[in-house]
C-alpha cells in the first residue's frame, strides 16, 4: 500500500471517529463517552468506533506474532531474520500496550492523563501513537541482500523539494481532523485548541531567536553525541543529512521545505498532540519520524538530539503558544537547508 493511501486512510479514520463522538456534551452534563470501558454495549456510533479501534489493536498483535513465527521458521539471512523479529516484537508491544490502556484507562499514566476517558478519539490517538512508534523504529532493521544500515542515499538521489513538501501535508490534515473542527469545535475554538490563537506576538521574536541559536548549539551537541558512535555510524549520518539537504535546489525550494516542515509538523506534534500526551511523548514520537540517522540499522546516538530539539519546541509551545514553535522550527530548518551560519 502506498504512503499516500495509508495517510488518506488515517485521516478518514480520524474524521470518522470525530463524527462518531458527535458534538461535545453541554456544560455541567456528563458526556456519553466518559467512564466507558472495553465492555461497553455496541449500541452507539461511539461504541462501534471503539470496537473497530480495539479490533485494529488486536490485529497489530496478531500481525506481530505472525512475523515472529515467520522469522523463527524462515530460511532468510540473519540480518533479515533479526529485522523481522524486531518488527514483530514492536508490533506486538504496540497492540498489546494499546489494549491494556483501553481496558485500564490512562488516568494514572504520566503524559496521558489529559486524554478523555473512554473517548474514541483518545483510543485512536493511543493506538496511532504506539503503532507509529513501532513502524518507525522497525524501519531499517534489515534489508535483503545487504547489511542493515548500509549507506544507500546520495545527495544527487535524495528526495526532491516537491516530495518533501507534499510529505508534510498529511501531518497537517491529521492534526486539524483530530481536534474536530465543525464537528466538535468552531474555527476559533479549533485555533485555540491547536495553540494558534491568541497570537502572543512578543513570543514570535523568542521563537525566531531560538531557531537561530539552536543551529550552532545543535551542531555542538551532535558532535558530542557522535563521540558515542563509531566512524562508520557517523559516516552514515553525514550521508543521510547530505541527502536530505540535497543538491540543485533553489533557495526558494529550500525555504519552502523549511516552512512546510515547521508549520505541518508543529501543528500536529506540538499543537494537537502535546496538550494531550505531554511534551516528552510528543517529542519522542516526532523524533521517530526522523530516523534517517541510523547506525547499522538501528537509531544512532545522534537521534537523542532530535528528542532534545523536540523538547525545546515543546517548551516554546507551552509558554508562548504554537507560533513560536513553528517559527523556531522553520528558521532552524531554513538556516541548515540554505547553508547559512556555516551549517
Amino acid at each position: 500500500m502506498s504512503d499516500a493511501i495509508t495517510w488518506a486512510l488515517v485521516v478518514l479514520a480520524v474524521l470518522a471517529v470525530q463524527a462518531a463522538e458527535g458534538p461535545p456534551p453541554e456544560p455541567g452534563r456528563e458526556g456519553g463517552t466518559r467512564g466507558t470501558t472495553l465492555a461497553a454495549p455496541f449500541g452507539t456510533a461511539a461504541a462501534v468506533a471503539r470496537a473497530v479501534i480495539v479490533a485494529g489493536a488486536g490485529l497489530a498483535v496478531i500481525v506481530g506474532l505472525l512475523s515472529l513465527a515467520g522469522a523463527n521458521g524462515g530460511t532468510t539471512s540473519t540480518v533479515d531474520r533479526n529485522g523481522e523479529i524486531a518488527s514483530g516484537a514492536l508490533q506486538v508491544a504496540a497492540g498489546g500496550i494499546s489494549l491494556l490502556l483501553f481496558y485500564k484507562g490512562t488516568s494514572r499514566v504520566p503524559g496521558l492523563r489529559h486524554l478523555r476517558p473512554g473517548a474514541p478519539i483518545s483510543w485512536l490517538a493511543i493506538f496511532l501513537l504506539f503503532e507509529s512508534l513501532a513502524a518507525n523504529l522497525s524501519t531499517g532493521t534489515g534489508t535483503t541482500g545487504q547489511p542493515a544500515g548500509t549507506p544507500t542515499l546520495h545527495p544527487s538521489s535524495g528526495p526532491t523539494a516537491r516530495d518533501l513538501m507534499l510529505g508534510e501535508v498529511p501531518f497537517l490534515a491529521i492534526a486539524v481532523a483530530s481536534v474536530g473542527p465543525v464537528v466538535r469545535r468552531n474555527l476559533r475554538e479549533t485555533a485555540e485548541r491547536l495553540g494558534l490563537w491568541p497570537l502572543r506576538l512578543p513570543w514570535w521574536v523568542v521563537g525566531i531567536a531560538a531557531g537561530v541559536v539552536l543551529v550552532p548549539v545543535g551542531g555542538f551537541v551532535v558532535d558530542l553525541l557522535n563521540h558515542l558512535a563509531t566512524a562508520s555510524c557517523v559516516a552514515q549520518n553525514v550521508q543521510a543529512e547530505q541527502a536530505v539537504v540535497g543538491v540543485g535546489r533553489t533557495s526558494l525550494e529550500q525555504a519552502g521545505i523549511a516552512v512546510a516542515a515547521g508549520v505541518c509538523e508543529e501543528i500536529l506534534f506540538r499543537g494537537a498532540l502535546q496538550p494531550r500526551v505531554g511534551i516528552l511523548l510528543s517529542s519522542v514520537v516526532w523524533a521517530s519520524y526522523h530516523l534517517q540517522y541510523l547506525c547499522n540499522g538501528f537509531p544512532s546516538p545522534a537521534n537523542l538530539y532530535l528528542v532534545l530539539l523536540g523538547l525545546l519546541f515543546g517548551v516554546l509551545r507551552k509558554w508562548g503558544g504554537l507560533w513560536p514553535a513553528i517559527l523556531a522550527h522553520a528558521v532552524y530548518d531554513g538556516i541548515i537547508l540554505l547553508g547559512l551560519l556555516g551549517s
